[in-house]
């Protein structure tokens, strides 16, 4: 079939009575992507009369607003040589960890600063 593709996500939710709200959790979207949500309904006779007409709903799923966060224990250094080390971290969602490495004695950077790979005040 072309344009075949596995659902994200699928699933029912029982309406109790005329009028009143049902609701359902859908999980595994990607943050700031395009879906379409596909519904029909049948009621509870036993012939199980179902909607002719899907009913289709397009729209876009939030953006990510919260940023990662470092796990209880990390950041930790490994390794320590007498001139490197490494450094370990496990965050609360995948993305990307930044460092810079500065003398005990200077400030500590904002965090731009370290994205930046700078110091406080954008000294290198």
């Amino acid at each position: 079939l072309a344009g075949a593709s596995e659902p994200i996500d699928s699933g029912s939710a029982p309406v109790r009575s005329p009028g009143v709200n049902a609701t359902a959790q859908i999980s595994g979207m990607t943050h700031t992507t395009h879906y379409r949500l596909f519904v029909v309904a049948h009621d509870l006779a036993t012939s199980l009369n179902l909607q002719d007409t899907v009913s289709v709903i397009d729209f876009r799923s939030a953006q990510d607003m919260t940023p990662p966060s470092l796990l209880e224990n990390y950041p930790r250094h490994l390794n320590n040589t007498e001139e490197a080390f490494s450094v370990e971290v496990q965050l609360t969602e995948a993305g990307l960890a930044f460092f810079v490495v500065l003398p005990l004695t200077v400030p500590p950077p904002t965090s731009a600063e370290v994205l930046a790979g700078t110091g406080p005040g954008g000294m290198p």
